[in-house]
């Protein structure tokens, strides 16, 4: 039995959990010490909300059945949706169980109908990070006061198959707080257009950091980062689209970790720092 008061131990074990966020294997060991520190420990499990063809929406709402009603809306801060994991349907039903997630990967392929069938609760969150194809973030990016107010990261993604609904310029002047900015191609052989990073680099003014993710030392070294000159601009290595987003939804080995340990942004940040001390 502990000698340490309770209020003590609750203190030790949450502040180990708040400590190691990229650490689920540790959180889920800690509830295994007792009941009580389950209770402590479990909504740290939840921080991180990433939907795969087994851990899928269906699932988690079993799991959470018996949970008070607000479980997910008051643990769940990140949540991410990679392709043919949910249906747009599934998608709304999760949001409006999930109101208090920051973090948002939507990457949801259905682009024939999903930029207007986004769901309008995305327009309620009050989302400080957000991952989204660039045809989606387009079409309904002017009309999101909630998100323009709080949003501080954002990962846009360029799919070969659509650049035809792409748009030349993309003005960014609308969300104030944005000083992370990360952008990301689907094709080796493609990258994004200089005249439209340039326009987004112009248009933000807080914008503190532009990350170019690219599978080798190649395409957006030469095609965006060097014709750029633009110091704000780092090159990162992607390491896997999950883990460059959110490390501790996809811990990596450390045999397949190439550039540096943390996700896209940190990476990014030990690079420009580098650079700065160059």
């Amino acid at each position: 039995m502990s000698t340490l008061p309770s209020e003590l131990e609750l203190q030790i074990f949450q502040l180990v959990a708040r400590g190691s966020p990229y650490d689920a294997a540790l959180r889920l060991r800690l509830m295994l010490v007792a009941r009580r520190v389950q209770i402590w420990v479990e909504p740290f499990v939840y921080h991180c909300v990433a939907f795969s063809k087994v851990n899928n929406w269906d699932r988690l709402r079993r799991i959470v059945a018996t949970k008070p009603r607000d479980f997910l809306a008051r643990h769940v801060k990140s949540l991410c949706m990679p392709p043919k994991t949910v249906t747009l349907e599934e998608a709304s039903e999760i949001l409006l169980a999930c109101t208090g997630v920051q973090r948002l990967a939507w990457w949801i392929d259905s682009f024939s109908d999903a930029p207007a069938a986004i769901p309008q609760t995305v327009q309620t969150l009050a989302l400080c990070r957000l991952s989204m194809e660039l045809a989606h973030f387009f079409c309904f990016a002017a009309d999101l006061p909630n998100i323009h107010a709080h949003l501080t990261h954002l990962e846009l993604i360029f799919c070969e198959e659509y650049t035809s609904a792409y748009p030349g310029t993309l003005d960014l002047a609308c969300f104030p707080y944005l000083t992370h900015l990360a952008l990301r191609s689907d094709s080796v052989r493609l990258y994004w257009p200089l005249d439209l990073v340039s326009s987004m680099l112009h248009s933000c003014g807080s914008l503190q950091i532009l990350v170019l993710l690219d599978h080798v030392f190649g395409v957006a070294e030469t095609v965006i980062r060097r014709p750029l000159n633009d110091p704000r601009a780092v090159l990162v290595i992607t390491q896997d689209t999950l883990y460059d987003w959110e490390p501790s939804a996809r811990p990596l080995p450390k045999r397949e970790l190439l550039l540096g340990k943390g996700d896209m942004w940190e990476r990014g940040e030990d690079v420009l720092r580098g650079n700065l001390h160059s």
